[in-house]
């Protein structure tokens, strides 16, 4: 009890001491919360607990809540003042900066979860797995999208007391078309508010480039909670592992107070006050967080831009030199070698490589096509008129013409309209890219250099300053892919430690608006091998083969990497002004006609130039020219494919007629007319992903079998690097496009319907190349479940007709063989007003394996044509005078021209009166021939009985009458004379002569009716015949 009564002794005279009054630097400030009216306390609370000052200094009434300082300054609470940031310090004034981030900062969350779409292309799996270091995540202190095959959503939860902003500094990659990025912001209703249209798929005045590459997107805040969504998926078909998304800060603003400055983050610095940035430090140059100054490496160190510390330099190697080739004189030239900038190594360490001794007796390389050696023994082109293979210049024979362009095989230097630059990938700062040369002549090629800089992307541009000139090409064409002015060509080879390397051949269009178009884009090892590209575009021109090292999009280029041109061409360069070529002549054209002034005379649309003849010759009925190729020889005339048809030679088309022969030779071949389906727009949408939080995104398929479409970005969401940010996305030569839909939701006070924003445009088919039934099309084949065969027996599959695009060549791993866009046209007889077009239920998204696209329109359309013999003329009900007549085709036929319509024919009413009319007068008709009939045959049995009468009289008896004179009997004389007369019980009848003995014949009258003898029947039948 004694210990602890000292105990509480001793705490009692502890709390007395510490009661006292306390030193102003005790006391720390801060502010009670905002009431309704946005008002609020300051009060002052002991730095330590266990204080209990007597002077605390009393409650006082706060700024208000929305009240900020200006940037480069904070608040005071004590005073409650703005004051400046001192030295090492910035300040956004209402905002908070984030970078240089090693986790993530408070109230942001990242979410991973499979894309459904994905499921598609590897069905083996049973549950899709999201990879880990992909997505969005923190590398380098930096925020970064790393392509994956699942769907990644960076979140920010924000509480302003004011309205704001928050500005994302963003890089995208070169070629971001296969990205599909989605941002969303919501109030604290779960609203959607922000509008997507300024936010990331178009840009706005409040964006910025300020280094060309590296850019600003900003998005206005409201007052209250908001949560920020960024939402990513990616195309595989268009995507590589070098498109990588990086956000290197992020900047809000509208948060409360900032009640202190915050530290320059390391390879910064500020030495003045009141600001709301740091400098970065320069090369060789580093500094420590919160530095005022940067400090110096030392002799034997070195250091990036931005550096929080030194390196050692390392020793120097064989690719830190590189040759230089001085002139060729009697077939030797001196070679001297120089330093790659910047000269990082040490040459003069222990073990350092020095630099190789110069050469004087080095072989020349043959000057490249087009070009020889002059006096100075440099390469220079052949005068106008001549050609060369490197060597000589020989002078065009008669009847040929020069093919002019740029045909590089020697590299001994770089031509004149040559140049090697670099730029940097991962820095944000205004950062100059020293790298001299990036690109090294090495005689036979030239090569990338083997830098040592980080993050850095190799280019070499050439520069087409004059334009082109083709004098072949059809001037009442457009220029197109099929129909180029001129062609592009370079072999070349890479080699690489991985796939994340990629190299980008890319035409840069010098017009005022300044836009780009891709040619390829490629990853990986490449063997050596030789790529061609029409060029459709008569204008300004630079060409930029740009190569990036593995690791360099995450500051870890492979050394070792390198990519090598061996040759590289381009044809027809030239001024259209004045008709002039420039350049040098690989060879010579045969020129069929000239004109007057001896120029020559290009062939008429679609003939090829015969060299053995020297004339001009059509192509074949059935095929086309090949306006890419040389166009000499038949060899240029390119067959048709099936049911396309070339009367010209100049294009295969379609009319909309075809016919298909069947299998079975006793069947008649199928008629097709599918011209109605000209004017009507066939349009199929895949499934909706990622629908979490008013997020989505669909694949919409674009196709037209009779015109072309549009194939391009509505939008602009190319904010992106240097000088691809403009980036030309519209292709308009093509027929079936695939494009990403995103909804973009309406404002909360907005009544109008949602938008669609279509994205990441994909040419699936630029032409038709075959329409048959045939379900092979080079290397591709079309299953029973391509077709959805698999639940039909044989005898009810529809008739599918296929149209079979041109192979588009992909860089995508998984084809090998291109990817083939097919449509596939099914008779569905029902369908007779809009076509269905979707997609096949074994592939919602269009695409199973994202090399074979596939849709399908049902249609009666696609039925064959009925013959006569295929159809039944059907007559409607008579209805006041009038009906309905109608054809019924056979079952898996439809009507055409006048047979397709119904028709309206006059009729009566009164069918069955009718009927009965034709059937009286039918059989009045009958009794009036039956009483004429009668009425002859009365007549005559009344003769034949006046006759038999008159031929009965008694033979005595003297005939009645006036006496004839002599001359009537001499008249009478031959007459015969027919008499009838009775005698007792006699029928006497005979016939009499003049001038003759009379004959009688007796017969008894028992047997007057059947016993006639042979005479009496004679003579009663002569009364007949008389």
């Amino acid at each position: 009890m004694k210990y602890w009564g000292f105990v509480v002794l001793f705490l009692t005279k502890v709390t007395t001491v510490l009661s006292t009054n306390c030193d102003p630097s005790d006391f720390v400030y801060q502010y009670t919360q905002c009431d309704d009216q946005g008002q609020r306390w300051r009060i002052a609370l002991p730095k330590n607990h266990l204080l209990q000052c007597e002077n605390v200094p009393p409650p006082q009434s706060g700024v208000n809540c929305s009240f900020s300082c200006s940037a480069g300054y904070f608040l005071n609470l004590k005073d409650q003042r703005c004051e400046q940031c001192p030295p090492g310090t910035y300040s956004l004034g209402s905002g908070q900066r984030f970078e240089r981030l090693s986790k993530w900062p408070p109230g942001f969350s990242v979410e991973n979860y499979p894309d459904p779409t994905e499921q598609l292309f590897d069905k083996g799996s049973q549950q899709l797995h999201c990879p880990t270091g992909s997505g969005w995540i923190i590398e380098e202190g930096e925020i970064r999208y790393q392509p994956t095959s699942c769907i990644s959503k960076l979140s920010i939860s924000l509480q302003l007391v004011q309205n704001g902003y928050i500005e994302f500094t963003v890089k995208m990659p070169k070629n971001s078309r296969g990205l599909v990025s989605n941002i969303d912001v919501r109030n604290e209703q779960c609203q959607s508010y922000g509008s997507q249209f300024a936010s990331l798929l178009r840009a706005s005045e409040e964006d910025s480039l300020p280094n060309a590459d590296w850019g600003t997107k900003k998005l206005e805040l409201r007052r209250g909670q908001n949560l920020v969504t960024w939402t990513v998926a990616n195309n595989i078909e268009l995507t590589t592992l070098a498109d990588i998304i990086y956000v290197s800060k992020v900047d809000i603003i509208g948060l409360p107070y900032t009640s202190s400055c915050s530290l320059c983050p390391a390879g910064t610095y500020t030495n003045v006050l009141g600001k709301s940035y740091c400098e970065p430090c320069p090369p060789n140059y580093y500094s420590t967080e919160g530095a005022k100054n940067c400090e110096a490496c030392r002799e034997f160190q070195y250091s990036s831009p931005r550096s929080s510390g030194c390196r050692t330099k390392p020793i120097c190697e064989s690719f830190d030199y590189f040759p230089i080739y001085g002139s060729c004189i009697g077939g030797k030239q001196k070679v001297v070698y120089g330093n790659i900038q910047p000269i990082i190594c040490q040459g003069s360490s222990p073990g350092s490589l020095r630099k190789p001794e110069n050469s004087e007796n080095d072989f020349c390389v043959k000057c490249s096509p087009g070009m020889q050696r002059n006096s100075q023994g440099n390469c220079e082109f052949c005068p106008k008129g001549f050609f060369s293979s490197g060597e000589n210049c020989s002078k065009c024979p008669e009847k040929t013409r020069p093919n002019y362009g740029y045909f590089f095989k020697n590299w001994e230097k770089l031509p004149e309209f040559a140049e090697t630059s670099c730029e940097y990938v991962t820095f944000e700062e205004a950062k100059e890219c020293n790298i001299k040369p990036s690109w090294i002549p090495r005689g036979d090629r030239i090569e990338t250099a083997a830098s040592r800089e980080t993050g850095v992307a190799l280019e070499l541009g050439i520069n087409v300053t004059s334009g082109f000139y083709n004098l072949m090409v059809d001037d009442s064409a457009k220029l197109s892919i099929d129909n180029p002015i001129a062609s592009f060509s370079i072999e070349f080879e890479t080699k690489c430690a991985d796939e994340s390397c990629s190299i980008y051949i890319i035409q840069e269009i010098l017009n005022s608006q300044r836009s780009f178009r891709f040619l390829t884009v490629l990853n990986g090892t490449l063997p050596r091998q030789n790529m061609g590209f029409p060029i459709f575009h008569n204008g300004k021109t630079r060409f930029i083969i740009a190569f990036m090292r593995s690791g360099t999009t995450i500051g870890a280029d492979s050394q070792s990497d390198k990519a090598i041109i061996y040759s590289l061409n381009i044809t027809n360069i030239g001024f259209i002004h004045n008709q002039t070529n420039i350049g040098g002549a690989d060879s010579c054209i045969p020129c069929p006609s000239t004109d007057s002034m001896g120029n020559c005379r290009k062939c008429p649309r679609g003939n090829y130039i015969d060299a053995l003849q020297n004339r001009c010759v059509p192509c074949p009925s059935g095929t086309r020219l090949n306006r890419t190729s040389s166009q000499i020889g038949p060899e240029s005339c390119v067959k048709c494919g099936p049911n396309m048809e070339s009367e010209d030679g100049v294009e295969c088309s379609f009319t909309g007629k075809i016919v298909i022969e069947t299998k079975d030779k006793h069947e008649k071949p199928m008629k097709f007319d599918f011209g109605p389906l000209k004017e009507k727009p066939l349009v199929a949408e895949g499934i909706k992903v990622f629908a979490r939080e008013g997020n989505s995104y669909f694949h919409s398929f674009n196709i037209s079998i009779f015109k072309t479409v549009a194939c391009q970005d509505f939008s602009n969401q190319q904010f992106s690097l240097s000088h691809l940010q403009r980036e030309d996305t519209t292709d308009n030569e093509v027929q079936f496009c695939r494009s990403t839909g995103v909804p973009v939701n309406p404002e909360a006070n907005d009544t109008r319907s949602s938008k669609v924003v279509y994205v990441s445009p994909l040419v699936v088919g630029r032409k038709i190349a075959s329409i048959t039934k045939d379900r092979n099309f080079r290397n591709f084949y079309l299953t029973d479940k391509d077709l959805e065969y698999d639940t039909m027996t044989d005898k009810s599959r529809p008739i599918d007709i296929h149209f079979y695009f041109d192979v588009i060549p992909s860089h995508y791993h998984r084809c090998v063989n291109g990817s083939l866009g097919v449509l596939t046209t099914r008779c569905e007889p029902t369908a007779t007003t809009e076509p269905q077009v979707r997609l096949p239920r074994s592939c919602p998204d269009g695409t199973c394996d994202g090399c074979l696209f596939h849709v399908i329109v049902e249609t009666s359309h696609a039925c064959p044509i009925c013959d006569p013999e295929d159809f039944q003329k059907i007559r409607g009900e008579c209805v006041n005078g009038k009906q309905q007549v109608h054809w019924i085709p056979s079952k898996h036929c439809i009507l055409t021209g006048a047979q397709s319509k119904e028709r309206t024919e006059s009729c009566t009413s009164s069918g069955d009166l009718k009927m009965l009319l034709l059937l009286a007068g039918v059989l009045i008709a009958m009794l009036i021939l039956a009483n004429v009939i009668f009425y002859q045959r009365n007549k005559r049995l009344e003769y034949r009985y006046m006759r038999i009468i008159e031929g009965r009289e008694p033979e005595e008896m003297e005939t009645c009458g006036l006496e004839s004179s002599d001359e009537d009997l001499e008249d009478d004389e031959n007459d015969t004379k027919v008499y009838f007369g009775r005698k007792k019980d006699y029928f006497v009848a005979g016939v009499k002569k003049t001038g003759a003995a009379n004959s009688v014949v007796n017969k008894p009258s028992g047997n007057a009716a059947n016993g006639l003898s042979n005479e009496e029947q004679e003579n009663f039948l002569s009364l007949d015949e008389s």
